[in-house]
């Protein structure tokens, strides 16, 4: 697992919890957008992006689904 993706992971759960909630992620689009003058969507849609990206119902992302997402680009 490389480094970076950790430390991506830890900075996003900013309550360490394990998991990546629906708010910790957008709050790390919105800042990630900000600072790179990235194209900002809809909120809706991002919510639906991210439910998307999960395995299960809950708005939690476990650190595996995040990495896998990661590795292949997704994230």
């Amino acid at each position: 697992m490389s480094v970076n993706v950790v430390e991506a992971f830890r900075k996003y759960d900013r309550d360490r919890d394990g998991f990546i909630n629906l708010t910790e992620c957008q709050q790390a689009y919105n800042s990630y957008a900000i600072s790179n003058s990235f194209p900002r969507i809809p909120m809706s849609q991002f919510n639906e992006y991210f439910k998307n990206l999960k395995k299960d119902k809950i708005d939690l992302m476990e650190f595996t689904v995040f990495a896998n997402k990661a590795k292949s680009g997704k994230i």
